[in-house]
């Protein structure tokens, strides 16, 4: 799974990756989370803990084209 959009402390993501991991029952997969901002090691140390693997793009440039062009090399 690909989250982008969403902040790991966000109460709607919680409920979203909680019900996920409930429905999968063991069977989850690493996630990934796009950033683009430095990220913090509690906050690294969390996505770590909920096995969500952080893809950090440089914070300078064009955003949507750094990810779309990430997007398109992943087909």
């Amino acid at each position: 799974m690909l989250y982008l959009g969403w902040s790991h402390d966000d109460p709607h993501f919680n409920l979203v990756h909680g019900q996920l991991l409930t429905r999968l029952d063991g069977f989850a997969r690493r996630g990934y989370a796009a950033m683009f901002d430095p990220v913090p090691d509690a906050a690294r140390a969390e996505l770590e803990r909920r096995n969500i693997e952080i893809v950090l793009f440089p914070g300078d440039g064009d955003r949507t084209r750094l990810l779309a062009d990430w997007l398109h090399s992943l087909q």
